[in-house]
């Protein structure tokens, strides 16, 4: 199963430009202060949605086998929580954007279930049958990105009120794009030893 997912290193990389890219974005906003929360929520809604939409695709892409295949081929264990980590990250994206103007209360359960219900569905995926090195540790770096996401959720939708939102967001989007590149970088090295 660890060749299956180590075929699969440009979801991690993916996942990990977005994050890191959606950090980037995010330090010009960390010390500002907005006279209303509207121009910083409008943003953070948008660039939010952007992030989830990217990571959601790429996790339901990756989901998907290929006919013919069998190095390629996931098993149902692994590819219904892997679509449904997707579908939720396209869901919670569009919701954002089609909806940048919704209240703050709006945003935050929006955001915070989509961390904690990703993070929720990452767990099945932290197994041994699925990274079975435990050299490079990489179900432990999936594991904590998972066990990240939840506890973002949970503390987004406790205080994520203005520059906490940004801080919050900040924080989180740095880490999990640190984790999930040293995870590509992992895969990457892993798949190189199967060609």
């Amino acid at each position: 199963m660890t060749h299956v997912v180590a075929r699969r290193w440009w979801m991690f990389g993916l996942r990990a430009l977005g994050f890191i890219v959606f950090a980037v974005l995010l330090v010009p906003r960390l010390g500002s202060a907005a006279k209303d929360g509207v121009p910083r929520a409008l943003t953070l809604a948008q660039l939010f949605g952007f992030l989830a939409i990217l990571s959601g695709l790429a996790t339901f892409i990756s989901a998907g086998g290929r006919p013919g295949f069998k190095w390629m081929e996931l098993g149902p264990k692994e590819r219904g929580p892997l679509r449904m980590e997707g579908v939720i990250g396209v869901l919670s994206g569009a919701i954002a954007l089609i909806f940048p103007e919704m209240p703050n209360w709006s945003l935050r359960l929006v955001v915070a279930l989509f961390a904690i219900l990703t993070g929720v569905f990452m767990m099945p995926s932290t197994g041994e049958e699925t990274f079975n090195n435990r050299k490079l540790g990489r179900g432990a770096l999936y594991g904590f990105c998972a066990v990240l996401s939840i506890a973002f959720g949970v503390a987004f939708a406790i205080w994520a009120q203005g520059s906490a939102a940004v801080w919050l967001f900040f924080i989180y989007a740095s880490i999990t794009g640190l984790c999930f590149l040293a995870l590509t970088n992992a895969l990457w090295d892993f798949r190189c030893c199967f060609n």
